[in-house]
């Protein structure tokens, strides 16, 4: 359950090394204090610009064609007719015919002797939970049950023996799926058949929802189908009535290189994940933007590879870079000038001192290998 125990031969040199502790100094040599003091030639800074071309390449860039839609464009093509409404209402019409529920107490025993007994117990005066009580039992309540339902929750007898009985009274012990059944009737509940006038408004609503989702199931497959066979997003567009729009060449994470204040729809977190998967000259595809609710139209319009820009364009960033990178070569040389002094017996402090650099630091550290492994 626990895995092995480390043998004490182990435990004592681990814990021993993890409480070492050292004491020291650091010396810190900026790179800033060797920085050339003047601009490099142009050819020095190509080839520098050249040598480290990865570290200033911007990623792939890409322009996104796309077209959204949601249920609502098929909104008016789901409206059912009259006729639809009218055959739903005959198809249905148990659903809106005159029906019964009621509300029950209940409580169930193992044996048929056991429920008789309850029953007894019950019509000479004492309350059903009164009487599951002394038997360790509890009721259990339930309102506006259907004759169907409880037949499938219990047994079609119980549900006949609490449909047959009156308000108020106990209906006859019948078997259930859990044991004996003992049910007293607490309301009996009339619902009225509903014309189709009056459900007119709630079949319109339950058959736009139906249709809307099978239609747009339909439009989205033709539109994959269509994707497949050649047809482009301009084609889907004006077959739908859509728009298509175009984002600006943009990097896999919404950012815009040429305009920093610009702010992609909220739609692009999805969108553009699938359109850098897109073969530059592959088909469109249908993108799920809300399951089952929003979609996109997307396709390839526009890329630049992934590159450094012209050298131009970043100049002054490539130039201080230069720097930075000879001004280490300078601070690197320092360092070992300084270390080969302390290795000699020179005291850190007076061979940083000797050295004479500006901005040059010392700071004095101590503690254990635990500290130093310890968060922050």
């Amino acid at each position: 359950a626990s895995g092995p125990m480390a043998p004490d031969s182990m435990v004592l040199p681990y814990a021993s090394l993890v409480l070492e502790q050292r004491s020291g100094q650091v010396a810190s040599i900026p790179s800033s204090a060797f920085f050339p003091p003047n601009p490099p030639s142009e050819a020095v800074l190509a080839k520098y610009y050249a040598d480290n071309a990865a570290k200033f390449t911007i990623p792939e860039k890409r322009a996104i064609s796309y077209a959204l839609f949601d249920k609502t464009i098929i909104a008016a093509r789901a409206k059912p007719s009259e006729a639809d409404i009218a055959a739903y209402y005959k198809a249905n019409a148990a659903k809106y015919s005159a029906s019964e529920t009621r509300n029950i107490s209940q409580v169930i025993v193992p044996t048929e002797a056991a429920a008789k007994s309850v029953v007894s117990q019950v019509n000479a005066g004492k309350s059903l939970a009164e009487v599951a009580n002394g038997l360790g039992l509890a009721v259990t309540t339930a309102n506006n049950v259907a004759k169907s339902n409880l037949a499938g929750t219990a047994s079609p007898a119980v549900a006949d023996a609490v449909f047959a009985a009156s308000k108020g009274s106990v209906a006859k012990p019948a078997r259930g799926k859990l044991g004996w059944t003992v049910v007293r009737i607490d309301a009996v509940n009339q619902v009225a058949a509903k014309s189709l006038v009056a459900a007119r408004s709630e079949i319109e609503t339950e058959l736009t929802k139906t249709r809307s989702e099978e239609m747009l199931t339909e439009m989205t497959a033709e539109i994959e189908d269509s994707f497949a066979d050649g047809s482009t997003i301009a084609d889907m567009a004006k077959q739908n009535g859509l728009k298509v729009e175009t984002s600006p060449k943009l990097l896999a994470n919404g950012q815009n290189m040429a305009n920093p204040a610009y702010k992609p729809i909220p739609e692009m977190s999805v969108i553009l994940p699938a359109a850098f998967q897109l073969d530059t000259k592959g088909e469109a595809q249908l993108v799920e933007i809300v399951p089952g609710e929003k979609f996109a139209m997307i396709s390839f319009a526009d890329f630049d590879e992934a590159a450094p820009p012209p050298l131009a364009d970043v100049r002054p960033i490539v130039q201080q870079q230069w720097a930075l990178a000879e001004g280490a070569k300078g601070a690197r040389a320092a360092a070992d000038r300084i270390r080969k002094a302390i290795d000699s017996g020179q005291p850190l402090q007076a061979a940083l001192a000797a050295a004479n650099i500006q901005g040059a630091q010392v700071e004095s550290i101590k503690g254990t290998r635990a500290d130093l492994s310890r968060e922050g």
